[in-house]
C-alpha cells in the first residue's frame, strides 16, 4: 500500500501517524498527535443501501492493514463515529475525537474535489451489461484488472479471493484430473470455470452433487480445485452450521461463482429439497418493509450452481421424504466419486496440498478471454449443448441436465484452449452423456416401482 499526502491542515510524521495544529494547555498553537497510526480515506463510493460512503484504510504495527467502509451519515454524528472506529481498533478518546472527525471530514471534501464516487457492488460476478465481472475488490474487464470498492455486504467476503504462489504450479495439480478414470472429477473441475456461463442459458440454478461411500474418494479435493480457480481453495465453503437464509444470501452474494457445500451428509432432507428449488428459482424470497406496507426491493438475485458433497445419495434422501421428486430429481445431478485405485494416499495428500499455496490465477485469463469474446462464447455455447442434446437424446423435462453438461463441457473446453490445464473434453463428454442416459433409466425404474407399489395397494383396498 502507498501512504497518500494527507490533505491540508494534516499530515503524516516521519514515522507515520496523523498531525495537526492544536491549541495546548496554554492556549498555545502547535503541532500535535491526533492518532499515532496511519488511519486514511481511499475511496469515495456510492453503496446502494448506505447511500455515499467512505472506503477507510488502517495501518497497524502488529495486526497489517485492515479496510472498512463508513457511511457519511456515520462520520458527521460523533457516536456513530467514536463506535465505528473503535470496532474497527481506533482507540481515541476526548476532543481528538471531534479532530479526528473533521479529519475524516477533510478527506472525504479532498476526494469530492478530485475524484468521482464510484459505484460499489453489492454483488460478485456479472455486471448487469456483460461489460465486466466482479470478483472480490476486482473489476475483470477484457484488457484490465481494475480495483472495484467493497460494499458492507462483500467486504468481509474479499480474502476469499486473492491470489498466491505460481500457476503453473495449481497448473500441475489439476493435471491430475487428465489421468484414466478420472472423468467424474474433472466433470466437476470443468464446472468451476463453466459456472460463469450459466447466465447465457435459460436457468438460473442447479444442484451438482458428489457422492462416496465414505471418506478418502478425493470429493473434498475436487470442492478444493474449483475453489482455487477464484481464490483460496476452501476459504468460501458453506457447512451445515450456516443458517438457511444465510446461504441464500451467501448464493445471492456470489451471483455467478460457484457455491461450494462441503458434507451436506448431515443436512435435513426438508432443507436439502427446498435447497434444490431456491437455487434454481435464481432469486432470495421477497420481503416486507419492517416499518411500512410495502415490499422491499430484492436485489439478491443470481445464477449460479450449487456443488455439493455427501457421503450419502442426495436422491435418496429426497426419496424419504416423497414418493417421487421428480421436481427436485430434474434439477440436480449426481455423480458417484469413487476411489482411485492407482492412487497412493500419501502422494494424494502431498499433491494437492499444494493447492493452499498456489491459488487464484485461472480466473483473470478465462474471464478476460469470455468478456472478450462474448458473442462467440455463447454461440459455442450453444453448439455444444445442441451435441450433447442429440448424443444424450435429451427430453424436454432434462433442460437442466443438459445446461450442466453444456457449460462445464465448455468451460473445460475454453480453459484447456487458453493453456489453463491439460484435460481432454472428450473422455468427460462421454462419460456425461452416459451419466445422463444412466440417470433417465434410473428415475423410469423408481416411476415404475411407485406405480407398481400404488396399483398394487389399491388392488389390495378396492374390495375392502
Amino acid at each position: 500500500y502507498q501512504i497518500p499526502k494527507y490533505p491540508y491542515p494534516y499530515a503524516r510524521g516521519a514515522a507515520g501517524g496523523i498531525y495537526t495544529k492544536m491549541k495546548n494547555e496554554d492556549g498555545d498553537e502547535e503541532v500535535q498527535m491526533i492518532y499515532p497510526y496511519d488511519f486514511y480515506a481511499v475511496k469515495r463510493m456510492h453503496d446502494p443501501d448506505r447511500g455515499e460512503s467512505v472506503l477507510l484504510r488502517l495501518h497497524l504495527p502488529k495486526d497489517g492493514v485492515k479496510e472498512f467502509i463508513m457511511p457519511l451519515t456515520d462520520i458527521l454524528a460523533m457516536e456513530r463515529f467514536r463506535d465505528c472506529v473503535g470496532k474497527h481498533g481506533v482507540a481515541i478518546l476526548g476532543k481528538k475525537v471531534n479532530v479526528l472527525m473533521a479529519y475524516i471530514t477533510r478527506w472525504v471534501e479532498e476526494l469530492q474535489a478530485t475524484s468521482e464516487a464510484e459505484l460499489a457492488r453489492k454483488q460478485f460476478g456479472w455486471l448487469p451489461d456483460d461489460s465486466a465481472f466482479i470478483l472480490g475488490d476486482k473489476e475483470i474487464t477484457a484488457d484490465a484488472v481494475k480495483y472495484s470498492p467493497p460494499t458492507a455486504t462483500t467486504i468481509e467476503l474479499v480474502p476469499m479471493f486473492r491470489e498466491k504462489g505460481d500457476f503453473h504450479i495449481w497448473k500441475d495439480v489439476v493435471n491430475a484430473y487428465a489421468r484414466e478414470h478420472m472423468e467424474a472429477k474433472a466433470f466437476a473441475f470443468f464446472m468451476g470455470f463453466g459456472n460463469v456461463l450459466l447466465k447465457f442459458t435459460n436457468l438460473k440454478g442447479y444442484l451438482l452433487s458428489l457422492k462416496s461411500q465414505g471418506s478418502g474418494s478425493g470429493k473434498t479435493t475436487v470442492l478444493h480445485t474449483i475453489g482455487s480457480i477464484y481464490g483460496h481453495p476452501e476459504d468460501s465453503f458453506m457447512r451445515v452450521k450456516d443458517t438457511y437464509n444465510q446461504k441464500l444470501q451467501r448464493i445471492g452474494t456470489f451471483q455467478n461463482i460457484p457455491i461450494l457445500y462441503d458434507e451436506m451428509t448431515n443436512m435435513d432432507p426438508k432443507q436439502k429439497s427446498d435447497l434444490a428449488y431456491d437455487i434454481t428459482e435464481g432469486r432470495a424470497k421477497n420481503r416486507m418493509k419492517s416499518q411500512d406496507n410495502a415490499e422491499r426491493l430484492n436485489h439478491t438475485k443470481w445464477a449460479t450452481g450449487l456443488i455439493t458433497t455427501s457421503n450419502r445419495s442426495l436422491r435418496d434422501d429426497l426419496l424419504s421424504i416423497k414418493a417421487f421428486p421428480e421436481g427436485e430429481l430434474m434439477r440436480m445431478m449426481e455423480l458417484h466419486i469413487f476411489n482411485d485405485a492407482n492412487d497412493d494416499p500419501l502422494w494424494a495428500r502431498q499433491h494437492f496440498s499444494r493447492l493452499h499455496t498456489n491459488y487464484g490465477h485461472a480466473i483473470f485469463p478465462f474471464m478476460q478471454y469470455v468478456i472478450g469474446n462474448l458473442p462467440e462464447v455463447i454461440e459455442f455455447l450453444g453448439q455444444i449443448q445442441n451435441k450433447i442434446e442429440k448424443a444424450a437424446d435429451i427430453k424436454s423435462q432434462e433442460r437442466y441436465w443438459s445446461a450442466m453438461a453444456a457449460i462445464a463441457i465448455t468451460g473445460g473446453i475454453i480453459s484447456k484452449r487458453l493453456g489453463l490445464h491439460d484435460i481432454d473434453h472428450r473422455p468427460v463428454m462421454a462419460f456425461i452423456i452416459k451419466h445422463i442416459k444412466e440417470s433417465r433409466a434410473q428415475n423410469k425404474q423408481m416411476v415404475a416401482e411407485n406405480s407398481d407399489f400404488l396399483s398394487g395397494f389399491i388392488s389390495r383396498k378396492f374390495h375392502e
